[in-house]
């Protein structure tokens, strides 16, 4: 993403990577791809990573249509998903972008941040 808008995500082929605490399939916003396909409860140990792709690509082992705001469902592709264990280590692929945190707090990063 090569700008920042409004904090709410209404373009979810922007977003390449989904890390979700928990996952409810009626939910609203980008959770709600996770809870499709793997829902985790409020209360259990694990989180989950998404690696997103364009919808109905190649690289996209499966598409949602999901409710990624009120009145908007959108088809969201995703590549892979795992359990996200607390204290384990994540890399996030992008050499480039932004990490948005529960739509309030956003951090930018570059590839020269990175080296």
């Amino acid at each position: 993403m090569t700008h920042v808008g409004a904090r709410a995500l209404w373009q979810p082929d922007t977003v390449t990577d989904l890390a979700v605490t928990f996952a409810e399939p009626d939910a609203i916003g980008l959770s709600s791809v996770a809870g499709l396909l793997h829902p985790v409860g409020r209360e259990e140990p694990h989180g989950l990573f998404l690696r997103l792709a364009p919808p109905r690509s190649p690289e996209a082992r499966m598409t949602v249509a999901a409710p990624i705001a009120p009145g908007l469902i959108a088809e969201v592709g995703v590549a892979g998903i795992e359990i996200l264990v607390p204290g384990q280590a994540r890399t996030v692929e992008a050499r480039s972008g932004t990490l948005a945190f529960d739509g309030e707090r956003e951090i930018e990063f570059s590839a020269a941040e990175l080296a």
